[in-house]
């Protein structure tokens, strides 16, 4: 199958939101606040206020609420966040999840029934910004010289239509005088 069978699916599913593969959890009745640096994975299932560091991959549970920046491998949201997220490879935002905040990402999925508010830049169009840019005014420096080159072009063939056409004018009036004679 091209895309994967829908068992593949489930496992990868079970991967992001299972608390048992994450390395650190925080459950549901805990609250914390400050910045938070982990090493690897972490399920949050409680409440976190301040600001959040992630080596490993960060996902916030159906009732896990943050109030804080994400830095991160890999970010699933079925929770709600507040706060700016930014990834080094995916963003997911389930169905049941909310994030209010601008986020930086190389890949972005947002289920039917997510609520994302915010602004968001792709790290991969950020470097294709740039050098399409360049070579942006590249091609205006090239359109500009070949206008130019067009533009004299012009004018050498106008002068060259103008001599033709006094020359042509003056054989005109040489064949009307000789058929005067």
């Amino acid at each position: 199958m091209l895309f994967g069978s829908k068992k593949d699916k489930k496992k990868q599913e079970s991967k992001t939101t299972d608390a048992s593969n994450m390395e650190t959890v925080i459950g549901e009745n805990t609250e914390l606040e400050g910045t938070l640096t982990i090493e690897g994975s972490l399920r949050i299932d409680g409440v976190i206020n301040g600001k959040l560091k992630a080596k490993g991959d960060v996902v916030v549970g159906k009732s896990g609420t943050l109030e804080a920046d994400i830095e991160a491998r890999n970010v699933t949201i079925a929770g709600d966040v507040t706060g700016n997220v930014m990834t080094e490879n995916k963003l997911v935002i389930t169905s049941t999840g909310k994030l209010i905040g601008d986020i930086k990402i190389a890949n972005l999925i947002i289920e039917d029934g997510a609520v994302f508010k915010g602004k968001s830049e792709s790290k991969s169009a950020t470097v294709k910004r740039f050098t399409d840019s360049t070579e942006g005014q590249n091609d205006k420096q090239g359109s500009k010289e070949s206008k130019e080159v067009k533009d004299t072009s012009k004018s050498k063939d106008n002068s060259q239509n103008k001599g033709t056409k006094k020359s042509g004018s003056k054989k005109q009036e040489s064949n009307k005088n000789q058929k005067k004679k």
